[in-house]
């Protein structure tokens, strides 16, 4: 299972003032390069660009995370922008989700229409599929 980093465009920040950035700011802030190329590779940057866009949470794949996809998925991704703009669309939904007030098993539509279901684990919220 990938370990996801959330991020909804009301982005808070540790103590709790609401965050101004936008998705790809805070993105490219915390140095999360790889999602940041795919993001504009397949023009999503676009959407988690733009403060006056509709609200969004991404669910945000670490560079770890990637880091762990055998090298054959990454070369796929990375040469195949329909296939990366897909899998990158699994990731976001079209309003803001907060961890802290995801139950165990619930579901979210993501942007291609499938279902995100999550597991609340005693160390955090896991997107299962």
């Amino acid at each position: 299972m990938l370990r996801l980093l959330l991020l909804a465009v009301a982005l808070t920040s540790a103590t709790g003032q609401l965050d101004s950035r936008t998705i790809m700011q805070y993105l490219q802030d915390e140095n999360m390069n790889t999602l940041t190329a795919y993001l504009t590779a397949t023009g999503l940057d676009k959407l988690l660009a733009d403060p006056g866009s509709t609200a969004v949470t991404l669910f945000a794949p670490t560079d770890q995370a990637w880091n762990k996809l055998p090298s054959n998925i990454v070369f796929s991704l990375s040469t195949n922008t329909t296939l990366l703009k897909k899998v990158l669309m699994d990731h976001v939904v079209n309003q803001v989700v907060l961890s802290q007030y995801v139950r165990d098993q619930d579901a979210k539509t993501n942007l291609n229409g499938g279902a995100m279901v999550f597991r609340v684990y005693p160390n955090g919220v896991r997107y299962v599929g």
